[in-house]
């Protein structure tokens, strides 16, 4: 009698942790459907911020607003990288100041070298392993990524990929993708719109 109701209990608990299972995995395939349908209305406009640290030290921190205006696209840089002391016959010099900060509008040739087009943004369930996402006045969504390639639609060589988006109900507001390159950089993709 007891084991008939233990076998009982214990099927009951394998159905509930099912049903909980497969509706938190529907929730999560909802969380990303509703990101891609954001991503599908973000326009040419936005801020990219990429920060480079190498394993010496050497950081660079690039700033790029981006504006598409009736089809013609501007970007104003700011780039700023981390001066190196001089070592030269057993005696180091230092910089004479921190950094060094380039700013300006780039040209129409440099614009087209450097690939400012949005990616395409691709969230799915087979890709992306949500770690966290936290609702409030806007929802915060962290995971890890397997293929950076197949989240941006652009190749990468990269490992070890992170993302974090945070939206509300109407936009996504920011993307940022961290992740090691194959020169052994950690590299931090930021976006904002």
């Amino acid at each position: 009698m007891k084991t008939n109701r233990l076998i009982a209990l214990v099927l009951v608990l394998i159905v509930a942790l099912s049903l909980c299972l497969t509706s938190c995995e529907d929730e999560k395939n909802k969380d990303l459907a509703k990101l891609n349908e954001l991503a599908a209305k973000l326009d040419g406009n936005y801020t990219l911020v990429i920060n480079v640290k190498s394993d010496n030290g050497n950081v660079s921190n690039k700033k790029y607003t981006v504006s598409d205006e009736n089809g013609k696209k501007t970007v104003y840089a700011k780039i700023e990288t981390l001066n190196k002391f001089d070592v030269s016959g057993g005696e180091i010099t230092p910089p004479e100041s921190y950094s060094t900060v380039t700013e300006g509008y780039l040209t129409e040739a440099e614009i087209a070298k450097g690939n400012f087009e949005l990616p395409e943004f691709k969230f799915s369930s087979s890709n992306i392993t949500i770690m966290n996402n936290n609702i409030m006045p806007e929802t915060t969504l962290v995971g890890k990524v397997n293929s950076l390639t197949e989240l941006m639609g652009k190749t990468f060589d990269a490992s070890d990929v992170k993302l974090s988006v945070v939206c509300n109900e109407a936009e996504i507001k920011l993307i940022s993708i961290s992740f090691t390159s194959s020169q052994s950089y950690t590299v931090t993709l930021t976006y904002t719109f």
